[in-house]
């Protein structure tokens, strides 16, 4: 009898074993479809979400939001989103490290927020812009956002595929990302934007080719990626993320990581 209470005692006590490995597992093979790079200007720092919309809502805000979380706990960094404008204050965004304008639109900032955030960017901080980053404080009032986002959104066509191309292959963006390994170009499907009072002082790191789709009002070769110092700080632009199924891709993850990388300065 004792026997067979000590092999059923050991019994259970594997099982749970096995069911704590498994769900062990499942956890890590869900984080593992997100990219995870070298954490180093990643790991401890803070990221401000800003998804506030005043004009056009993308569908993607959600998911996007949620791929940014997912790639936090990969590498090591925390999240917090928002569409509330009131963490814009001097002392409120002292607890960040980076801000993401992810697909906002319109006017969302008053004078004093956005008198925030420059104080933010002068002090060495970074601001991420996602998409639509460019189709915010369009008004021409704020020529400084203009500055820092490093052009304007202009016009877009239909969403179809493109053919984009390495502008900078040093770039970590390029370096670090799958989608790029042993190649020069690539097709996207996404949503194509033109631009108006583009900056000559981004660095290019993917240019898109007008001439590879229709509706486009520019001709050639387009920054539709670039990094941007301004100001004393940093921004990086990724004018890809219209569609939700991109959050999904390494391409795309990899590029809002190194992004993230650049505006995160040394704090």
């Amino acid at each position: 009898m004792q026997m067979i209470n000590w092999y059923s005692h050991a019994l259970v006590t594997c099982s749970k074993k096995v069911v704590s490995s498994l769900v062990a597992l499942c956890a890590a093979s869900v984080l593992s479809g997100f990219a995870a790079q070298d954490q180093s200007g990643l790991e401890g720092a803070h990221v401000l979400v800003f998804s506030k919309t005043a004009g056009f809502r993308h569908d993607s805000i959600a998911k996007g939001q949620a791929t940014l979380e997912a790639l936090g706990k990969a590498n090591g960094f925390e999240v917090t989103t928002t569409e509330d404008a009131h963490a814009f204050t001097a002392e409120s965004l002292m607890a960040y490290d980076a801000v993401v304008f992810f697909n906002t639109t319109g006017d969302v900032l008053d004078e004093p927020q956005q008198q925030a955030l420059e104080g933010f960017v002068r002090a060495g901080h970074g601001v991420l812009g996602m998409h639509s980053a460019t189709d915010t404080e369009s008004d021409g009032k704020w020529p400084w956002y203009t500055a820092l986002m490093g052009a304007h959104f202009k016009a877009h066509p239909e969403i179809q595929e493109a053919r984009l191309v390495v502008a900078s292959p040093e770039d970590p963006a390029i370096i670090n990302n799958p989608a790029f390994a042993g190649k020069v170009e690539i097709r996207v499907k996404d949503e194509w934007y033109d631009f108006r009072n583009e900056s000559p002082n981004v660095h290019p790191i993917l240019l898109v080719d007008r001439q590879s789709y229709t509706g486009s009002t520019a001709t050639g070769l387009s920054p539709i990626v670039w990094s941007n110092r301004y100001d004393g700080g940093r921004a990086f632009y990724i004018g890809l993320g219209h569609r939700i199924e991109l959050y999904d891709t390494p391409m795309l993850q990899e590029l809002m990581l190194d992004g993230l990388k650049f505006v995160l300065v040394p704090r």
